[in-house]
């Protein structure tokens, strides 16, 4: 009688055993294909956001989620990101920033002994929770090995947007320093900001426009006496201030009504300012504006102003000065729900006559940020959505585009 009821508990723990079993590995199929489904429907973007080139090719910098790296599995959040190409743009090496939560570089610019890297990084969750963020300088040996890192804060959301090397050996970077949100004060060191640091990363000086609310700086132009930086001062209004050498204000012109950037980029031909950015159709209709470059002269006058509409809303990002033309890369959509955009290029002879224009357009989206002349060549940096032939994207996830411009 005793053997008998063993046999039955035993048969009992059994069933409930394969019973557990089959429940665990009907779990665990239903969790795979629901981590399936959910890795479907997600967005995985990488993003270039700066280029140099090299004796051997090309280093660009910016950011990615890795779901498609060569080196490093996919992540929780969007790290900062060091790609080495070849002259194809082939990857050779792919650096991670393992550091805090979601970080990305903005630029990059060659030093005698390396490279220098700006971005901003999330270093907690509360900074993740509360849209606040440090700037975030790295420097890198030619070996892409890390001599340094830094974070700069002023207030909570701080970015740095561009950096340029300088002949002295120091570099000057410019972003912005903003509360972050909720957060109700009067400080009166942020807003736009620029800094000088040395090649150590010691900071030397630094200057900052507006604040604490509003304001970026965009892009800077180093200049014999100076510097010359643009950007935005609040949702409507750019600007171009002219520092002289110790970041102290010698003027600044003020430019209504445009977007949240403002000026875009600066460059310089006949010793005049060309900015590009955007000029709103009306205060009132925020969805459509122009692309705009504007010129003003070695004091800060306005000497021309020449607009270009491609669809609803049209943005200058960038612009190169070569052989007396000016060519000028942005972005052209209709603003709706699901918003689509598409690359424009437009080059234009030294009476801001265009000469020639040309829109890329795909299934989904696309945009060129900036144009660089390396070793008498035109490149194009920006990024796709679309399935395009040659840079292996999927026509769902955000890849990065860099092209030689014919």
């Amino acid at each position: 009688m005793k053997k008998i009821k063993e046999n039955n508990i035993n048969k009992i723990i059994k069933t409930i055993v394969v019973v557990l079993s089959i429940i665990l590995i009907g779990e665990l199929i239903y969790m795979g294909a629901l981590s399936y489904k959910q890795d479907k429907n997600n967005t995985y973007y990488t993003f270039i956001n700066g280029l140099v080139s090299t004796d051997k090719g090309f280093v660009g910098v910016g950011n990615s989620d890795f779901k498609y790296g060569k080196s490093h599995k996919k992540q929780e959040y969007s790290k900062a990101l060091l790609n080495v190409y070849n002259n194809k743009f082939r990857v050779k090496k792919e650096i991670m920033l393992d550091l805090g939560n979601n970080s990305y570089y903005n630029d990059i610019t060659k030093v005698d002994d390396g490279f220098i890297v700006v971005g901003a990084i999330e270093m907690n969750d509360y900074h993740t929770e509360n849209g606040a963020s440090e700037g975030l300088i790295v420097k890198y040996d030619k070996n892409y090995k890390q001599v340094f890192r830094k974070n700069f804060k002023i207030l909570g959301n701080t970015e740095f947007t561009k950096v340029k090397a300088l002949s002295d050996g120091n570099f000057i970077v410019v972003g912005k320093s903003l509360y972050e949100k909720d957060v109700i004060g009067n400080h009166k060191n942020g807003g736009a900001i620029i800094v000088k640091f040395d090649k150590n990363g010691k900071e030397l000086k630094r200057a900052n426009y507006k604040g604490p609310y509003k304001g970026i700086y965009t892009d800077i132009l180093v200049e014999e006496n100076g510097y010359a930086v643009v950007g935005s001062i609040n949702d409507s209004v750019g600007v171009l201030m002219k520092y002289d050498e110790n970041l102290k204000e010698k003027w600044h012109y003020h430019y209504s009504y445009t977007d949240t950037l403002g000026f875009t980029s600066i460059n310089k031909i006949d010793n005049n300012y060309i900015l590009t950015g955007t000029k709103l159709d009306s205060k009132n209709k925020l969805d459509y504006y122009k692309a705009s470059l504007v010129v003003l002269n070695n004091n800060g006058k306005k000497i021309k102003e020449v607009t270009y509409k491609g669809d609803n809303f049209t943005v200058f990002n960038d612009l190169l000065i070569d052989n007396d033309n000016i060519t000028v890369v942005g972005v052209t959509g209709i603003k709706e729900k699901n918003t689509v955009t598409d690359s424009i290029i437009v080059t234009y002879n030294k009476k801001y006559e265009v000469i020639k224009e040309e829109k890329l357009s795909y299934s989904n989206n696309e945009s060129y940020n900036k144009i660089y002349y390396f070793n008498n060549k035109k490149y194009l940096l920006g990024y796709t959505n679309s399935k395009i032939k040659g840079i292996k994207s999927n026509g769902k996830d955000y890849f990065p585009i860099i092209k030689e411009l014919n």
